[in-house]
């Protein structure tokens, strides 16, 4: 059990790097605003994070989120995509946009050459994802839809 609050705690300390006062700004925001960047950061850019944090009022910290229409481009998903994008989830059904908004931009694509797949367009993203990067995950899209989702 000490093990993991350690690790908590380091991990914390590492979501905190980009800034080193990023923490200081999230503890000064008013509770709303505070809960929106829980609901939200996970949709927002690091530069988007920064400028919310560094918002004069919580009216502008709404106006950022609201021009980001995040509420309007997951209704147009099914549940269990939305569900999977709010857990941070990537699940076989999703479009890349989806991939996208659950995990970010992939660390490599590869895409396969059009002879070998006889016209149909195959991607394979990677992320490293977990504990230090270390985890390998990759996701298949065919024709625009994720079809496979290996995990490690």
């Amino acid at each position: 059990m000490r093990l993991l609050l350690v690790i908590a705690s380091l991990l914390a300390l590492v979501g905190c790097a980009h800034s080193p006062d990023r923490l200081e700004r999230y503890r000064a925001l008013s509770q709303p605003a505070k809960d929106g960047y829980d609901k939200y950061h996970q949709f927002l850019t690091d530069s988007q994070q920064e400028r919310y944090l560094a918002a004069a009022t919580d009216e502008e910290r709404v106006r950022l989120l609201a021009d980001l229409h995040i509420e309007e481009r997951l209704s147009r998903y099914p549940p269990y995509v939305q569900t999977a994008i709010w857990s941070r989830d990537v699940v076989p059904g999703m479009d890349k946009e989806a991939v996208l908004l659950s995990w970010g931009r992939p660390d490599s694509v590869d895409r396969l050459d059009a002879d070998s797949s006889k016209g149909i367009q195959q991607e394979i993203w990677a992320y490293r994802r977990g504990p230090q990067t270390r985890d390998d995950y990759r996701v298949t899209i065919i024709q625009g839809v994720v079809t496979v989702v290996e995990k490690p």
